[in-house]
């Protein structure tokens, strides 16, 4: 064994196994190449970095498409920024399919619709976006008993026309698909059957088989959320006891 400085200036320990190590001028190694090149003559399995490696990030064009609805997903609540100011709020994410707008994301699993996804305050008042877009769904506003109490679940799997826009990151690095307006199906649209299948996961009915398909960025999402925090997890009996 024999113990090198590398360019970190950290002691590494490396094992020879008998190579013959270059020579060291004024007690620093000379380059990189004479630390790890005797590694790479032995045939040892390479670990290689390749573009095709991961696949392209592809999103709709911006404009308006026939959709469905075809996931409902409570975020439980949120602690949000707002006026400078540290607030909570209950939050809900819905999905959106593009039946008729494919693409291939993944060679492997062939063409795929495209999806938009907006989150959501779960309130009915009078400036929320979801009422906003719910009764611009319905083509109607709600009457009063329906505003004090709308089963979101009703939503699930129904057809609708949505418009999406382009939005660039705050670094202008990134291009991103945003839902803006969600309106009723147009006459006339006959809108496929969703593809994907269609999910429903709240906190009262939890489901840890729905909770564990989640992509892991909505995991941590609903991880982040009080409820979460004050059960240190998720044990469905508990969580069923903060809301019974």
């Amino acid at each position: 064994r024999r113990f090198i400085h590398c360019l970190w200036g950290r002691k590494t320990h490396i094992r020879a196994r008998g190579l013959a190590w270059n020579k060291r001028e004024s007690g620093r190694v000379r380059s990189v190449r004479h630390i790890f090149f005797p590694f790479y003559t032995m045939g040892h399995t390479p670990l290689l970095a390749s573009a095709s490696a991961s696949f392209e990030n592809k999103i709709p064009d911006s404009g308006t498409y026939p959709a469905r609805c075809i996931q409902v997903i409570d975020l439980w609540t949120q602690t949000i920024e707002w006026q400078w100011q540290q607030k909570e709020q209950r939050k809900i994410r819905l999905t959106f399919e593009l039946p008729t707008e494919l693409e291939t994301f993944n060679p492997e699993k062939g063409e795929q619709p495209f999806v938009v996804s907006k989150n959501y305050t779960l309130s009915l008042s009078d400036k929320s976006k979801l009422r906003e877009h719910l009764e611009s769904w319905r083509g109607q506003e709600f009457t009063q008993q329906e505003l004090d109490g709308f089963d979101i679940h009703n939503i699930l799997g129904k057809e609708c026309t949505i418009s999406v826009v382009h939005e660039k990151s705050a670094d202008g690095t990134k291009t991103y698909a945003n839902l803006s307006t969600v309106s009723k199906a147009m006459k006339g649209v006959s809108i496929p059957e969703a593809i994907n299948p269609l999910v429903y996961f709240t906190i009262e009915d939890f489901d840890q088989s729905i909770y564990d398909s989640l992509p892991e960025f909505l995991r941590t999402k609903i991880a982040d959320s009080k409820e979460f925090k004050a059960i240190g997890g998720v044990d469905e009996e508990l969580v069923k006891d903060i809301y019974n």
